[in-house]
């Protein structure tokens, strides 16, 4: 007799609870946006945000590192630094 292991997925409803107890809690977030035509000023230069934002916000974006034209021949690079590292 042949068997077949058949992947089995899990319920929709089962990932959302299992996804809904793995999260941090949120944190407050300081200086917020109540316009979305004006950003608070203090985000601009107060330390504790920065320190958030390299914490929280740029390990987690995708950042340009160079221009497809400044690497046109296979093995050419630039060195990239952000915050750093």
């Amino acid at each position: 007799m042949n068997v077949i292991a058949r992947k089995v997925r899990p319920k929709a409803k089962q990932v959302r609870k299992a996804n809904a107890k793995s999260r941090a809690p949120l944190r407050e977030i300081p200086f917020k946006i109540t316009n979305p035509e004006r950003i608070p000023v203090e985000r601009y230069y107060d330390q504790e945000f920065y320190d958030l934002e390299v914490k929280y916000l740029w390990p987690k974006v995708w950042q340009m590192a160079a221009r497809l034209e400044e690497i046109p021949n296979i093995g050419d690079w630039v060195e990239y630094e952000n915050l750093g590292k």
